[in-house]
């Protein structure tokens, strides 16, 4: 079986609720504080049902003025609509519908782990085309879980990938301890 991330998220969006992992959201302020001014744009692949941009509107004014989200399911876009009033716009997973360095940030919160082997080079460097700086990532990371995870969560060999693709790690942070082990990794790269 072909695991098609478009069908998995068609599927299970009106099930879908998303909160994010609170530490999560807070390394992503944290790395956004020092970069983030009221000429910063933002772009949020997959963003769910949108519940990442009405947590930032909290904490910086007319974030949504310049925060464009971009999704793969049209059933999980028309969920964010619903929720924040604004549509994302549909992508083939492929090639993203923007110009050349037209973002400041990218977001890819929970993405990676649905990207495939095959494609995650080629998806980084898609992601690396349309920013200018940043890209925060939020994903599950435990190779000693790898074996037991759903067939959604591809571990890939990010710091190697990231090299590959042509960016550098300015923050690593480990969230979501169970037992001795961290599930879950968060990394601020930029372009090298």
């Amino acid at each position: 079986m072909v695991y098609e991330p478009k069908s998995y998220w068609d599927s299970r969006a009106e099930a879908w609720k998303g909160s994010g992992v609170p530490q999560e959201f807070d390394n992503l302020v944290e790395c956004l504080d020092p970069i983030i001014t009221d000429k910063t744009k933002i772009l949020d692949l997959g963003p769910g049902d949108g519940h990442i941009l009405l947590k930032l509107e909290e904490l910086y004014e007319g974030v949504r003025d310049r925060y464009t989200m971009c999704d793969v399911s049209t059933e999980m876009a028309a969920k964010c609509t619903k929720n924040t009033g604004i549509a994302p716009d549909i992508w083939d997973g492929k090639k993203l519908p923007y110009p050349n360095v037209s973002y400041d940030i990218v977001l890819l919160l929970s993405v990676l782990l649905h990207v495939t082997p095959d494609n995650i080079k080629d998806f980084l460097l898609e992601c690396r085309r349309v920013t200018r700086k940043v890209i925060f990532i939020s994903t599950w990371h435990n190779p000693d879980e790898a074996r037991t995870a759903g067939a959604h969560c591809f571990q890939h060999n990010y710091k190697d990938i990231f090299l590959e693709t042509g960016f550098k790690i300015a923050a690593e942070y480990k969230t979501m301890k169970r037992g001795s082990s961290y599930r879950r990794r968060n990394w601020l790269i930029e372009r090298a």
